[in-house]
Order: structure tokens, then C-alpha cells, then sequence
């Protein structure tokens, strides 16, 4: 899963990210992300998310941390 990271992307996260943070509408328990990968507390990871992208959401670099993060939506939209 390929995703041109941009402004428009970033601020769409932040936007949901936020709002499932007030609403605390997230997963209470861990979510798996995939084989070995375990979001023991979606709340926490959300929050920490929230800043890298406010900070590095365009930087080239954290490319890989922006499509784990489009992941773990889809993931959280499929339960609701």
C-alpha cells in the first residue's frame, strides 16, 4: 500500500486522528496490525501520531510511518 504523502493526506490524519481522540472512539484493546505487530494501546499510539505528524508528516522519510498510520485506520474503520 502506496500512499503520496502530502499535505492533503497529513491534514486528513490529523482531522480524523484528533477527532477519534476527543470522541475517544478507538479501539480499547490491542489491535493487531499484522503478523507481530501489536497495538497494545491505540489511545497512546493515536496521541503519539498526532505529533510526528505534526512535525514530520511530509518529511520523505517517515513515508513508512504515514502508510502504517493509513493502515491502522482502515483497520479501526473496519470495526466501527
Amino acid at each position: 500500500m502506496e500512499h503520496s504523502v502530502n499535505k492533503e493526506l497529513v491534514d486528513s490524519l490529523l482531522a480524523w486522528s484528533r477527532e477519534r481522540l476527543e470522541k475517544k472512539d478507538y479501539p480499547k484493546g490491542p489491535l493487531q496490525l499484522g503478523p507481530g505487530r501489536v497495538i497494545p494501546d491505540c489511545g497512546f499510539y493515536i496521541s503519539c501520531i498526532v505529533q510526528t505528524l505534526e512535525k514530520q508528516g511530509e518529511n520523505p522519510t517517515f513515508t513508512p510511518v504515514v502508510e502504517d498510520y493509513c493502515h491502522f485506520r482502515q483497520l479501526v474503520e473496519g470495526q466501527q
